[in-house]
């Protein structure tokens, strides 16, 4: 078997049929149109398109007959793991047969001629990971549903169904993050030495800002009359944000800018 793991993300798409691919598209776009995060339009990408692999792998439906058996078999592929093979094109499919029927006659036909290979391996995963698998097939039938509306009786019926495909996230399944002690942030402060490293990790901790927030900061973000800091929120809001410690961070931004200049 040949597993194939350098395919980019729309080479993936491509082995997928020209339906499929446009309705994934078209679902992805409209999450951009919402002002999504890219790192959520990016996991929604990686799970939906790892579904219709599946399927065009396993059952080949057309979108619009998959129903809540075919999404059931699905979480069982996602609980259990297992392999994505690739389908044969039709073209090679009529090869292998041809070859087959010359040389053996279909007597003897096996599928073994015209085998399919192996594209990914997927681990089980935990129940947190099937949770968001499942969100993420359920908002893109529910995309489909609402667009077909009132001209098409396609995707009338989301496949999802809470009461057979719920999953329940129990306490012992929940690794839950360790608080942060004060005696904690002594000990990191300390080993901080560089501007830079002081003001951010003094935003991140007092700010209780993201990454992907700290990024996208500018200098006018900082207001220095009311010490706040306006950020840019999920989903496209701006907040107002008075954060903890103020006076000290904006004496590091001062710093800051002072060795940048």
């Amino acid at each position: 078997m040949q597993i194939n793991t350098k395919k980019t993300t729309p080479e993936r798409f491509t082995q997928l049929p020209r339906h499929t691919r446009a309705r994934a598209t078209t679902f992805l776009e409209n999450l951009k149109q919402k002002n999504k995060s890219p790192h959520t339009i990016r996991s929604y990408e990686n799970d939906l398109l790892q579904f219709l692999e599946w399927n065009y792998s396993s059952f080949n439906l057309k979108l619009e007959k998959i129903d809540a058996p075919t999404i059931s078999s699905y979480l069982d592929f996602l609980t259990n793991g297992g392999e994505i093979k690739s389908r044969p094109s039709l073209a090679k499919f009529i090869f292998f047969t041809g070859l087959h029927y010359l040389l053996f006659g279909f007597g003897k036909f096996k599928e073994k001629l015209h085998p399919k290979n192996t594209l990914r391996r997927v681990q089980p995963l935990g129940i947190s990971s099937r949770k968001r698998h499942l969100s993420c097939l359920k908002n893109f039938f529910e995309f489909l549903k609402q667009t077909h509306e009132g001209h098409s009786k396609k995707f009338q019926n989301n496949p999802i169904k809470e009461k057979i495909h719920g999953i329940k996230l129990k306490e012992i399944d929940v690794d839950h993050t360790v608080p942060l002690l004060p005696s904690h942030w002594e000990n990191i402060s300390e080993t901080l030495y560089r501007v830079e490293e002081k003001f951010l990790a003094h935003l991140l901790y007092f700010g209780g800002l993201r990454l992907s927030e700290v990024h996208e900061l500018n200098v006018e973000n900082f207001d220095y009359q009311t010490k706040t800091l306006l950020l840019k929120r999920k989903g496209g809001y701006r907040h107002q944000l008075k954060i903890q410690n103020s006076r000290k961070i904006f004496e590091l931004l001062d710093l800051y800018l002072a060795k940048k200049r």
